[in-house]
């Protein structure tokens, strides 16, 4: 149950910490993944925009689905604690294979790519939907729960701004070094970061 009071400092630069760390990864899927499809693992752009059409699909299946289960649950360690410890973990794994560019014909790549792409995003929601929830229960102080939401679209949208950032810079390094144009190495540098 929510109770009124004021979120302390370190949480709302934990909500801050958690939506920065997650958009890295969503900031690299989503303006990059599209690129990676087409020029690096060689497939067409119609199959690339057909994968993203099927993982739109599934999104509308998916996350009211997660977000009903999510809101039966009542553990010892709350609602949402035990999806926004595991998911992270989960979705680096996925994020790394996304961008991983395997030797194989071309029938594989297509279902490589359409496999790594949906389950990144039903990983993603299940990371996504308890953030955004979290702060109704964080507190019944529409103020305070402001204040958490600020923090964490400030966490997100630096998230974002990083993956855009950095990764071209990264890639660009590493490409040297690789037949992927980079993108495995400098994916990997952001997932651990």
């Amino acid at each position: 149950m929510a109770m009124t009071m004021k979120i302390p400092s370190r949480e709302l630069w934990s909500y801050f910490g958690y939506g920065l760390g997650q958009c890295f990864s969503f900031g690299l899927v989503g303006s990059f993944i599209n690129y990676f499809y087409t020029d690096v693992l060689g497939i067409s752009a119609l199959a690339a925009s057909t994968i993203f059409l099927l993982a739109r699909a599934w999104d509308a299946v998916h996350d009211p689905l997660f977000a009903s289960i999510m809101d039966t649950i009542n553990s010892r360690f709350g609602k949402f604690r035990h999806f926004l410890l595991i998911a992270p973990l989960l979705i680096t794994g996925v994020t790394l294979l996304a961008f991983y560019k395997i030797e194989a014909d071309m029938t594989t790549k297509i279902l490589y790519a359409g496999v790594t792409y949906i389950l990144w995003g039903t990983l993603y929601a299940i990371s996504d939907i308890p953030f955004w929830s979290m702060s109704s229960v964080m507190t019944n102080d529409s103020g305070q729960r402001t204040r958490a939401v600020t923090a964490a679209m400030l966490g997100v949208n630096a998230g974002i701004a990083c993956a855009n950032i950095f990764f071209p810079k990264l890639a660009a390094f590493f490409a040297q070094y690789s037949n992927d144009k980079g993108y495995s190495m400098a994916a990997l540098v952001m997932m651990l970061v």
